[in-house]
């Protein structure tokens, strides 16, 4: 949610992706309808709404690349298609150069921040467990809670200017 819309529910795209996961009315109406109809973007500015549509297309990415999360979160940004045609090309380097050899900056980027900024929240939060990838695949409801209530506190964090200790 930071790294698409820095917590802006009414965040709009240039390209029209909507709401605090910043998704296509199309990919929310596939996922939350099982129909391609392009209405109701609207919905998509109800972060309970985005949410739920955000966790569950990352959960089906998941579940899609067998629980690799640098495909999933690839996918996400640059759309499937283009991950398929990645792996086929440099799937089996690993990790940190497969990121590298994303050919679009954007998404090469975008990879890189969300990791990132999953570590942070890991660490800001303490949370004894991290929200982990695979568990999205498993429990998107527990996940999506855990995210939707970490998010205000990150919010006032930042607001405030407070920097607490993440070096545990």
């Amino acid at each position: 949610i930071k790294a698409e819309s820095s917590f802006s529910p009414t965040a709009l795209s240039p390209v029209g992706a909507v709401g605090l996961m910043q998704l296509m009315p199309a990919t929310a109406a596939i996922v939350l309808d099982g129909k391609g109809n392009k209405g109701g973007a609207d919905r998509l500015t109800r972060p309970e709404v985005n949410i739920r549509a955000g966790v569950k297309h990352l959960k089906d990415l998941l579940a899609l690349y067998d629980g690799n999360p640098v495909a999933a979160i690839a996918a996400y940004n640059a759309g499937a298609g283009n991950v398929n045609k990645w792996r086929k090309r440099f799937g089996a380097l690993p990790p940190d150069q497969f990121i590298e050899s994303i050919p679009f900056g954007e998404t090469r980027e975008y990879v890189k921040r969300v990791l990132a900024t999953a570590d942070i929240y890991n660490r800001l939060y303490h949370i004894g467990r991290p929200i982990s990838f695979s568990q999205l695949a498993t429990s998107p409801d527990t996940a999506s809670s855990r995210v939707t209530s970490a998010a205000p506190a990150m919010e006032s964090r930042l607001a405030a200017g407070t920097s607490p200790d993440i070096s545990n």
